[in-house]
């Protein structure tokens, strides 16, 4: 496992923009696994979208195919309402 961070390491709120990689060995962003993204694209997490960040875009596109596809949380029609309100 390897953490990086975002171009500061805080937000506004002081809380810790990290991504964890996943990795055989050394740290390679293309031969790891971004921990973050996977969850996102298998419904356990969402992004934040109040502020900008390096995987905005990425983030973005998985969450919206895990919600296309009604997976985790967005399975549930009454959490996936509640998340769309925050």
């Amino acid at each position: 496992m390897w953490v990086t961070f975002d171009h500061q390491p805080f937000d506004h709120y002081g809380r810790t923009l990290a991504y964890i990689w996943q990795c055989e060995s050394v740290f390679d962003a293309e031969k790891c696994t971004l921990f973050n993204a996977r969850l996102i694209s298998q419904g356990y997490a969402r992004m934040e979208r109040r502020f900008a960040f390096i995987y905005y875009e990425s983030f973005d596109a998985l969450e919206k195919e895990a919600k296309k596809n009604n997976i985790g949380v967005w399975s549930d029609k009454e959490v996936a309402q509640d998340l769309e309100k925050i």
